[in-house]
């Protein structure tokens, strides 16, 4: 953007805090203005270690997602100073952002928010339990978990499994039908990784999943495995075992 920084907050690496600081620092002698991408921020606040508004007040402007992490049913934020924000409004118009009325979104919103912005530093502490466990699962297994970062930053990582996305598809199915736990929603990569032999698919924890147990992850993912193995003693099936037929 022309005349202007953007920060965006990454959510599986955000910056560290001394980096965003020092960025803020080279913004200010120039007086060009510093905006962040902020559509994550409530999920990385945690990780700073600031108080939300503490942290906000670093930059001039800042957008915030209200459906991303805390489930509203669309609908984002711009802060900044009132110059910004009523120029961003006029714009908003020009470009047909302007619907008869948003009080349906800014009440899903404003209901997202106050259930679920207290949530998200045990959603992060959580996930930092879950990594170190589930990686080991699957090397018990013979197979790999694989967490980027490893030691994850907020309440979301992504995950990468060495092999056929395919057969991965195959056996979360498998384990969805046997045991009613789908251990990832959707592969997004393919062919990736250092030696381009991993798929991976992010790993997100919403305020439900801190009720689940170790037991249900660990259990998914060892049938998980036991699928992508194939017929195990005993009359297990594995991903390529034909159903019975009616």
């Amino acid at each position: 953007r022309l005349g202007a920084n953007t920060l965006t907050l990454t959510l599986t690496l955000p910056l560290p805090l001394p980096l965003t600081l020092r960025l803020v620092e080279w913004s200010a002698p120039g007086q060009v203005p510093l905006h962040a991408d902020g559509a994550r921020l409530l999920e990385v606040a945690p990780h700073y270690g600031l108080p939300l508004p503490e942290l906000c007040r670093l930059f001039d402007s800042l957008y915030v997602s209200f459906y991303k992490g805390l489930g509203g049913v669309t609908g984002a934020m711009l802060l900044g100073s009132p110059t910004v924000t009523r120029e961003a409004a006029v714009w908003r118009r020009r470009l047909g952002g302007n619907p008869f009325t948003v009080a349906p979104y800014a009440l899903s919103c404003r209901a997202a928010f106050r259930a679920h912005r207290g949530s998200f530093d045990a959603r992060w502490r959580r996930l930092q339990q879950l990594a170190p466990l589930l990686s080991s699962t699957a090397a018990e297994e013979g197979g790999s978990l694989r967490f980027v970062p490893e030691a994850p930053t907020c309440c979301q990582a992504h995950v990468y499994l060495r092999g056929d996305a395919a057969a991965f598809d195959a056996a979360r199915d498998a384990v969805l039908r046997e045991r009613g736990v789908r251990v990832y929603s959707r592969l997004r990569g393919a062919a990736v990784g250092p030696e381009a032999d991993e798929c991976y698919f992010e790993l997100t924890l919403g305020p439900r999943h801190l009720e689940v147990a170790d037991a249900v992850y660990v259990g998914a993912w060892r049938a998980f495995f036991a699928a992508l193995a194939g017929p195990q003693p005993g009359g297990r099936k594995g991903v390529g075992d034909a159903e019975p037929q009616s």
